[in-house]
């Protein structure tokens, strides 16, 4: 299972589904192009760096796999 992130209430788990909310979404800079496939899981996404390039503060929870984007 790979971390999911919440938006406004909202969980995204693909690389697709994050896109169709954030204007950037940037990779992991170790990411094959094999692997930046829209229906992958979030694992190869730099999820501190995407949510900051978005207007976003990164947050993680208690749940190692459940994150939270919140709105500066």
């Amino acid at each position: 299972m790979c971390v999911e992130i919440e938006i406004d209430g909202t969980r995204y788990q693909t690389v697709r589904q994050l896109s169709s909310v954030l204007a950037t979404v940037i990779y992991k800079p170790d990411t094959s192009a094999e692997d930046r496939v829209p229906d992958n899981c979030l694992c190869f996404i730099d999820l501190e760096r995407t949510a900051v390039a978005n207007g976003f503060i990164f947050r993680s929870t208690e749940d190692y796999y459940h994150a939270i984007f919140l709105r500066r």
